[in-house]
């Protein structure tokens, strides 16, 4: 979140200056000058304090996002492996109950060829062969039944080989996931840790700003007193805030990190699919808000949760995971219309963002939250 504090104290101290030696009073001037000098250097100290605040604040938003985006990649590859993890053990079940099945044959044909009488049996039927010919049937039938006791035993001993192996697998991604787990955990505890940081400088922003307008209402209030107030100057156009995109705020009111993921493959149970816009990281329960005026409704469905569209005169946005729903309807820009979660297929409190410039397909919103988050 971008706080942006000018304090033009040097232009309206050196109006304070001038219009007090019109007034040709030198102790009235001693005075103010005093006042001013201490004034000056007040405004001076509370800005820079505002500038390393603010520097503070840009610096912990790009390690927010760098964090939000290791999460939104730690969650896809904790979701392939567990997909990895269920192919595994489909695999294991399959080839233990060929392994079963071979070893039962194999333990059948021992029995078998135990109880035709082992070796002694081969040679009596080699000596009642009728001719040369039916002995060469005889040779080649050992022969061919010693070969299937053979491929029969190789099976079996490939079939364990190939369970071992699957089982290796297994454990791998077993400790692949909890690896993962374990630095999506870190992650998110770091998240949570600069989101305090990021809320504490946000309240010392607004606390310098504050203190400088009472410093600048003060000098004000000796102005009137001492003089005669100067006719008002005529009113320029334009706020001036640098906003040249479609959104007028952050969607999300408070400390928050996002990351650019549009286009990126989330893989789920079942099914995968591009990303479709920025996921947005807060606390649970942060308030979400309209970025631009227009028409607010909330809807829910088993993937996006609770979610709210807002359109405006540029198209529209779509807010997804809402823990619950705010201002519906017509809303005005910051109107808060839901209140960040993680209902349908959210991996932990965020909310999804969506862009729809001119009302069609999705678009990165990456470049519009920059210019506003």
């Amino acid at each position: 979140m971008r706080f942006r504090v000018r304090i033009p104290f040097r232009p309206f101290l050196s109006v304070v200056v001038a219009a007090t030696m019109l007034t040709g009073s030198a102790v009235a001037w001693a005075d103010t000058q005093d006042e001013l000098d201490a004034a000056e250097a007040r405004l001076e100290d509370i800005r820079q304090q505002i500038a390393d605040e603010e520097a503070a604040l840009d610096s912990l938003q790009v390690e927010l996002n760098e964090i939000a985006g290791r999460i939104e990649a730690a969650n896809s590859r904790i979701e392939q492996t567990r997909q990895d993890i269920a192919e595994t053990e489909r695999r294991i079940a399959a080839t233990e109950r060929r392994y079963e099945a071979l070893r039962t044959q194999l333990s059948d044909r021992t029995v078998q060829a135990f109880m035709a009488g082992g070796p002694g049996e081969g040679l009596e039927l080699v000596l009642d062969a009728s001719s040369m010919a039916d002995l060469s049937d005889r040779i080649e039938f050992m022969g061919a039944v010693a070969q299937s006791d053979a491929a029969l035993a190789n099976d079996v001993s490939n079939a364990a080989y190939e369970l071992e192996i699957s089982r290796r697998e297994l454990e791998a991604r077993l400790d692949e996931e909890q690896t993962s787990l374990a630095g999506l955990q870190a992650d998110k505890a770091e998240l949570d840790a600069k989101f305090d940081e990021q809320a504490a400088r946000i309240t010392s922003v607004l606390s310098l700003r504050a203190d400088a307008s009472d410093l600048i209402d003060e000098l004000e209030e000796q102005l009137q007193r001492e003089l005669t107030p100067p006719p008002p100057p005529s009113s320029g156009g334009g706020q001036g805030d640098g906003i040249s995109g479609p959104l007028e705020v952050c969607p999300v009111a408070g400390p928050h990190a996002y990351a650019d993921t549009f286009g990126q493959i989330h893989v789920h149970p079942g099914w995968t699919h591009a990303h479709q816009g920025n996921d947005i990281t807060a606390p649970y329960g942060t308030p979400i808000v309209a970025p631009f005026p227009g028409t607010a409704v909330a809807d829910t469905d088993d993937t996006a949760g609770n979610f709210v569209t807002v359109t405006g005169a540029g198209g529209f946005v779509q807010m997804l995971h809402m823990s619950r729903f705010g201002k519906t309807g017509s809303v005005a820009t910051g109107d808060v219309v839901g209140y960040l979660g993680d209902t349908g297929l959210a991996e932990g409190a965020h909310t999804h963002f969506e862009w729809h410039p001119g009302g069609g397909a999705t678009a990165d919103p990456y470049p519009q939250l920059n210019e506003v988050c």
